[in-house]
């Protein structure tokens, strides 16, 4: 190559009086644009990185937005969606929790939110509730942060929909944590299935394993939601929402639409709705309505989780469909076609001597062939009743089986568990695991659901007191009726008396109340007190919610506080693990 580019190259001697050439750019000038290139370069790298973490810290900030929505049924089923097919919603808060906490039902500010919607269903008055609900402390920490920020977004839902506070319905009791959810039915059931207690077992191991299962129930989240839940009353018209460019329609079409908003599977934004539904109807109204039926006799379970050396943190298992109760099932007879009789002397003798056996042992507990043939209905009663309460907290391997029998019958005072009298027979256990409650939460397919004993109180209360109000308002209604059918007349008669005003649960606003109870009535009408429907001798118990409840208070309390103690014969009714 060299020889042929010789061949062809022309020689001359230079002329030693021109100047040598000179290159077009400088090399000063050569050196400041290189200079310039490479700086610029690291610039651009630079700001990549940087807008690249911004970015991140974005969507990082973006997966602790919570958000508060407003699911209004109608007395269909149907649900109140923008045009768009969206629920109303707005962003409340995503400096909340800020070290990778998340909010759960779990959380001490949940139940405070909660108790806040409650205080809007029992006033009328939004300046009331905002200045008995929120007390400005000295320092105000992140959770007072976040419940100003709640009580202001759902303030700005109210003024869309043209609503008042106390109109915007109550805390639905989940949080549905939108994004890629990675945890699948198998994985459930594993940790479940895991969680079998032992008397004679180690409880830190147990407890260490739980929590490395419970590491694989995770999901990567891109926001919480909240929600707000009320059903139309029936008579109300939905026009007043249509006006405003809203409409009505089947959750079955809307899951599929918010599915895909929230980044969640159909599935389970349908599972929410259905729940939601279900929530605000069944869950928040205490059984047997208004009927003729006055007493049964139940059997239930009562399951305290309850983390190691945790003294306030409690959970207890609920039904599902009834929030406000434990599971229940009927002990019924073939003879016994609406409701059993309190027990009787035998039937009572028969019970004790299933004080010391689980819940296990008294479903498979064979017929004796010593006991008379006309009390064999009871008995299969019994059996049937404790295989259905297994099959209805369906927890495969779980403590369910080991429960105790409570070592006496529980008379159970009206609008507690039910809004008659009734009794109870009551299997217990303690369970020293926190994850349990996480694990049948997110668990839709079983009949069971775990809630914080403070949230539980907080929910039975409204439930307890709503079902009361409604028994006092149709006592005097049909006070009212048999005053007109005893004259005749209704025209010379005044209407019906108005329901008295909600009770507060302080000492003041009950001794009014049952000063009020004890006023006679006017002799006027010629009506004997036994047509009253409500007995003035209880009323003044009645009015006092803990009364109602104190019986498991109680129990809940021995169970966590005194699950150490091992003597059988003190306490034959604790689970140890």
């Amino acid at each position: 190559m060299h020889y042929c580019g010789m061949a062809g190259t022309q020689y001359y001697m230079p002329d030693h009086t021109s100047n040598p050439p000179s290159p077009p750019i400088h090399r000063l000038v050569l050196v400041g644009l290189i200079t310039a290139v490479v700086v610029s370069g690291c610039s651009v790298l630079v700001g990549i990185t940087i807008q690249g973490r911004r970015e991140k810290d974005l969507v990082r900030q973006r997966a602790r937005q919570i958000v508060l929505e407003i699911v209004v049924f109608d007395e269909w089923g149907k649900v109140l969606v923008t045009n768009d097919g969206i629920l109303p919603m707005k962003d409340i808060d995503q400096k909340l929790y800020t070290k990778n906490r998340q909010l759960s039902i779990f959380e001490p500010v949940f139940n405070r939110l909660f108790e806040l919607t409650r205080d809007w269903k029992e006033s009328t008055s939004a300046t009331h509730i905002l200045r008995s609900t929120i007390i400005e402390p000295l320092k105000p920490n992140e959770e007072d942060h976040f419940v100003r920020r709640f009580i202001d977004v759902a303030q700005q839902l109210a003024g869309e929909l043209k609503l008042c506070l106390f109109e915007m319905g109550i805390l639905y009791d989940n949080v549905l944590n939108t994004g890629v959810i990675d945890n699948s039915k198998r994985s459930r059931r594993n940790f479940l299935n895991f969680v079998n207690p032992r008397a004679d077992g180690d409880g830190e191991l147990q407890i260490a394993m739980v929590t490395d299962m419970r590491g694989g129930l995770q999901f990567r989240s891109k926001g919480q939601h909240l929600f707000l839940v009320q059903k139309l009353r029936r008579g109300e018209s939905a026009q007043r929402f249509t006006q405003l460019g809203y409409r009505f329609s089947d959750p079955i079409f809307i899951s599929d639409i918010m599915a895909s908003k929230l980044s969640v599977p159909r599935d389970v934004m349908l599972g929410y709705f259905h729940d939601l539904w279900s929530y605000v109807t069944t869950g928040m109204e205490m059984r047997p309505a208004m009927t003729a039926r006055s007493k049964g006799v139940y059997m239930g379970l009562l399951m305290v989780i309850q983390e190691k050396n945790e003294k306030e943190n409690l959970q207890i298992v609920v039904d599902k469909a009834n929030r406000y109760s434990l599971p229940l099932v009927e002990i019924m007879g073939e003879d016994v076609p609406d409701s059993r009789p309190p027990l009787n002397i035998f039937e009572r003798e028969y019970i004790r001597g299933f004080f010391d056996k689980s819940l296990e042992e008294v479903a498979s507990e064979p017929t004796n062939s010593n006991i008379p043939a006309n009390f064999h209905h009871f008995t299969r009663a019994v059996n049937q009743a404790a295989r259905l309460l297994l099959d209805n907290t369906n927890l495969p391997n779980s403590p369910v089986t080991k429960a105790i029998l409570h070592p006496s019958i529980i008379d159970l005072p009206p609008f507690s568990l039910t809004r008659s009298t009734s009794q109870l027979l009551l299997f217990t256990c303690h369970v020293p695991s926190a994850d349990l409650g996480a694990a049948i939460n997110d668990d839709q397919a079983l009949r069971v659901y775990c809630l914080p004993w403070k949230f539980y109180q907080s929910f039975w209360r409204v439930v307890s007191d709503v079902a009361f109000h409604e028994y006092v308002a149709q006592s005097r209604a049909k006070l009212h009726q048999r005053t007109v059918e005893f004259h005749g007349s209704a025209r010379s008669l005044p209407p019906p008396p108005r329901p008295g005003p909600r009770i507060h649960r302080t000492k003041t606003s009950t001794s009014t109340t049952s000063e009020r109870s004890r006023e006679p009535i006017d002799s006027g009408t010629n009506i004997a007190m036994s047509n009253f429907c409500i007995d003035t001798d209880n009323t003044e118990e009645l009015l006092l919610s803990a009364n109602r409840m104190q019986w498991l208070t109680s129990i809940v309390k021995e169970l966590a506080y005194y699950r150490r103690v091992r003597q059988k014969h003190q306490h034959p009714y604790i689970l140890h693990l």
